[in-house]
């Protein structure tokens, strides 16, 4: 077993955790440079990632990015042996894997924390998370923001998310049901109520249409904190059926955002008119992976018709993700243009 997570600092320790596997290392890496690009030098950030499988290259690269700040520890720690032998229900979805479950070890591996952070790794940070970690969480077991973006899918009557979690997860206030992606938990209330054996056999026991979120309204329903849905922000494509107070609570979390969460199946580095992603950009253009993000999505052909008309938004906005778009815009026309070029050179050769 892995062995018990000391604080990495004495004073004002910042915890956070993360998971990931080898394959969105760079995403998550964007993810902790907006964390500490926008810390405060008086805080200590101490960054635990979750890992099963992330090779030896990517390990250095990362630890990198914490060599290159005196207030950041960056411990990167393997759960292999905790989930082993258990069988996680993750759908047929790429953006859900079975790191999504591995926040559920966090109170057995920080026990000797007072409160750890969670941050999804598509996530960017536009404010010191310091800010949120300072919550007041005593008799709460954590705390969290509603998943306003699912309320609105909650109350579609197109949709059957209101059985399904009226009926199967048999909550009893489902306007509090809150987004797994950021949660800031108390380790010793945790501790008491459940035990990681516990977490893991209650996960692995059924199909959790929404994995490891649906488990924790679950066991956590009347005692979580519900602070600002900004700390937690997703853009919805409609917001028709929100009921009246919680349209409000969204449209306020949009005009003063803390925290962006690329959430869903429209992440920036697939699609080029993701609502808010010019700041993913931003920060992604100050990891060591800026070149392989853009490699990956030249190479992909999805969303490839509107790379165009993507630059020309981003410039009449002003943003200051433009300049990232426009890097994306040459290396795409560069890797067009080699591709046209062999093409040629194949006809000329059969010809």
């Amino acid at each position: 077993m892995t062995e018990i997570l000391q604080p990495a600092f004495r004073e004002n320790n910042i915890a956070i955790v993360a998971a990931s596997n080898d394959a969105f290392v760079p995403y998550m890496a964007t993810m902790i440079c907006s964390v500490i690009i926008n810390g405060n030098i008086n805080n200590n950030y101490d960054f635990v990632v979750l890992q099963s499988d992330i090779g030896i290259q990517n390990q250095q690269r990362l630890q990198k990015i914490a060599d290159l700040f005196e207030n950041m520890s960056l411990r990167i720690v393997d759960v292999t042996a905790y989930i082993e032998g258990y069988c996680f229900f993750v759908g047929n979805k790429e953006n859900f894997t079975k790191e999504s479950y591995y926040r559920l070890l966090i109170p057995e591996l920080m026990s000797d924390y007072r409160k750890v952070l969670y941050l999804d790794g598509d996530m960017v940070a536009l404010t010191d998370v310091a800010e949120l970690y300072q919550t007041d969480v005593d008799g709460y077991l954590l705390a969290s923001s509603r998943d306003l973006c699912g309320m609105i899918d909650y109350y579609n009557p197109l949709t059957d998310l209101r059985k399904y979690r009226d009926q199967s997860l048999k909550l009893k206030e489902p306007d509090n049901y809150f987004i797994a992606g950021m949660l800031l938990i108390n380790i010793p209330e945790f501790r008491k109520q459940y035990s990681t054996k516990y977490l893991l056999e209650f996960a692995a026991s059924r199909e959790w249409r929404q994995h490891d979120q649906d488990i924790l309204n679950v066991l956590c329903e009347g005692r979580v904190k519900l602070v600002s849905a900004s700390w937690d922000v997703m853009v919805p494509e409609f917001i028709r059926y929100l009921p009246e107070m919680r349209r409000k609570e969204l449209e306020e979390s949009l005009e003063n955002i803390n925290i962006i969460h690329f959430g869903g199946d429209r992440k920036p580095w697939v699609y080029m008119d993701t609502p808010l992603g010019e700041y993913f950009w931003r920060y992604a253009a100050q990891t060591p992976y800026i070149q392989e993000m853009i490699q990956r999505r030249v190479e992909s052909d999805r969303g490839a018709y509107s790379v165009r008309s993507a630059m020309e938004e981003e410039f009449r906005q002003g943003k200051v993700g433009g300049r990232y778009i426009l890097k994306y815009i040459c290396a795409w026309l560069r890797y067009k243009l080699t591709k046209w070029k062999l093409a040629k050179d194949s006809e000329r050769y059969v010809g």
